[in-house]
């Protein structure tokens, strides 16, 4: 029964606010569970349920049994909450605050997402927005020229120039990369891949390889040796990827979600501006506060 009640501990908030509010277990046709005229009933378990992720969601609502669990993990919850009520537990004062602070969070959010709705816009205004937006910052599109490389690495310590020679006058002689980059190379990131090292832009390497890299033209062209502060390389072109810029379409869910981003954040500002704007603060009060909790903690 203990780790019952650890699992089952986040709290459920529709539960909290019912105490708070003195409303009484639902009753009629929407009762799912019930003991002692304390009811589950299926907007609790829908309020539950939107709390979760969609795929999570639609992975209970397949498992009978599972929601099953939900609905009696609901009831002792509830259950333990009116036990909690008929103790007098909810008159302590902090008690009463901290129902109050989970009620306030629950309902604020509430509220929020009823000011993130009123600026939602069609899709074909949101659209428009977005193409502003990307007409407006083109260069932010732009894509680098970007090479893909495999190399094969002897650290230093683990081999020598003159090896790293050897190696290449094997390679120009038709010897597999791949297997000989799994074989040899000391680059544990690259090795098991054959060396590959993806596609990467100019800024992203040691000068020295950089260079090497950028200065093959065709797939499949080798490198000489190159010595960077890690050892030795001997760099093969796979691929390149020419500069270019992406297209609207592209971008555009992107942008669509940052239009509407920037809407929700500016109206939540707003509003958060117009409520602190009659605030009314009593530092007073909040220093004797501080003063108090720091005398009580230093007395223990």
């Amino acid at each position: 029964m203990t780790r019952f009640f650890v699992r089952f501990m986040p709290c459920m908030v529709g539960m909290l606010l019912a105490s708070m509010t003195g409303i009484a277990a639902a009753q009629g046709p929407g009762i799912v569970i019930q003991r002692d005229g304390v009811a589950i009933t299926t907007a609790d378990l829908e309020s539950e349920l939107s709390r979760m992720a969609p795929e999570m969601r639609q992975a209970m609502l397949g498992k009978p049994d599972d929601m099953g669990r939900m609905s009696s993990n609901l009831l002792m919850r509830r259950v333990l909450a009116k036990q909690a009520e008929e103790a007098g537990v909810d008159k302590d004062m902090v008690n009463q605050a901290t129902l109050r602070i989970v009620a306030d969070r629950v309902l604020s959010d509430m509220q929020l997402a009823r000011i993130d709705e009123k600026v939602k816009l069609d899709d074909k205004v949101l659209t428009e927005r977005a193409l502003s937006l990307y007409k407006a910052d083109s260069k932010r599109f732009e894509r680098p020229q970007e090479v893909r490389i495999r190399h094969i690495l002897l650290a230093n310590g683990s081999g020598t120039k003159e090896q790293a020679e050897q190696l290449l006058l094997e390679l120009r002689n038709g010897a597999d990369f791949e297997k000989l980059a799994k074989e040899k190379s000391n680059d544990p990131g690259s090795a098991a891949k054959g060396g590959d090292l993806g596609f990467f832009a100019a800024g992203r390497m040691v000068k020295s390889f950089e260079d090497a890299a950028f200065a093959l033209k065709k797939p499949g062209e080798l490198s000489g040796v190159v010595e960077s502060q890690f050892g030795f390389h001997i760099l093969q072109l796979m691929e390149i990827r020419e500069a270019s810029v992406q297209s609207f379409d592209e971008v555009k869910d992107t942008l669509k979600a940052e239009v509407l981003a920037k809407l929700t954040q500016d109206a939540r500002i707003a509003e958060g501006r117009r409520i602190m704007e009659k605030a009314q603060p009593k530092p007073e009060v909040l220093q004797a506060f501080i003063e108090a909790q720091l005398a009580k903690s230093a007395a223990k």
